[in-house]
């Protein structure tokens, strides 16, 4: 399933959550203060919101656009909050952070 390897790839890769929680994390900050790089983050997670739209049109083509983008939302701030916060919780919650139980939750909320 898609969902799930990319899930697996956001999650549970060491290399790339850290190098990408930092830089997401610094590019936030700099967006409070600059508006052209505001004007792109808001880009970036038009185009990730559209993408989790459209999953959510595939697993469920009953919801209407206006649910569709609320569902959308929802998913994401679970994704990013998962993988700003693996780092700081510990190993003991990895079971938590696995990509399948992250797919789950995703299509819980998109279906």
């Amino acid at each position: 399933m898609r969902l799930v390897t990319a899930l697996n790839f956001l999650l549970n890769d060491e290399a790339y959550r850290n190098a990408c929680a930092v830089f997401m994390l610094e590019v936030s900050a700099f967006a409070v203060r600059d508006r052209k790089i505001a004007e792109a983050v808001e880009r970036y997670y038009s185009v990730y919101l559209g993408a989790v739209e459209a999953m959510a049109a595939e697993i469920n083509p009953e919801l209407s656009a206006s649910q569709r983008a609320v569902r959308a939302r929802q998913c994401v701030a679970l994704i990013e909050g998962m993988a700003a916060t693996r780092r700081f919780l510990g190993p003991d919650t990895d079971r938590a952070f696995s990509a399948k139980a992250a797919a789950q939750a995703v299509e819980l909320l998109l279906s």
